[in-house]
């Protein structure tokens, strides 16, 4: 049951990817698939990202990966369908609002299942798709735009903090 919610979560995210790209797509955008745009987890050289959420300013996620620049149609664009998961207890309740037709919380103390993905490629920047759930619920899937020229950081319910900034290899 948890696994069909959060795999329905992340096509509800992709679908709004889908259509944010199709917009895009016809304001003005006539190179298609031959545009480049980044990926996440692959090497070619150009660049990493770091990432890291963290609640109340202590990390429960944090990864650092390669991005790299490809075609959409391009065979490396299927690095996009990873998703990393990660577990963490949190030491206070957690209140979630706004997202679902009701607000729920978490206890302390209760396990917390957080996932990550690549939920849309641009130009200029990775789209993420996260998503925090417990065995019974899912409390938050949202998107969050990590450019790759700058730090980004999101503020996912109070204290919960998705951060991501661009990393340059050294040569």
């Amino acid at each position: 049951m948890k696994r069909t919610l959060i795999i329905i979560g992340m096509l509800f995210l992709a679908l709004v990817t889908i259509l944010l790209i199709t917009i895009k797509v016809e304001k003005g955008s006539a190179k298609g698939n031959e545009e480049s745009v980044w990926f996440w987890f692959e090497n070619c050289g150009q660049k990493e990202m770091a990432i890291e959420i963290n609640l109340d300013q202590v990390p429960v996620y944090s990864a650092t990966f390669s991005i790299c620049k490809h075609t959409r149609d391009s065979s490396k664009s299927n690095s996009q369908q990873k998703i990393r998961e990660f577990t963490f207890v949190p030491k206070r309740e957690i209140k979630w609002e706004g997202h679902l037709d009701e607000n729920n919380s978490t206890k302390v103390g209760q396990v917390i299942e957080g996932n990550v993905w690549q939920a849309g490629a641009d130009p200029d920047a990775l789209i993420f798709g996260l998503s925090f759930s417990s065995q019974k619920q899912i409390y938050m899937n949202t998107l969050h735009v990590a450019h790759t020229d700058i730090v980004e950081r999101t503020e996912i319910e109070h204290g919960l903090v998705i951060t991501t900034k661009p990393i340059e290899k050294k040569k």
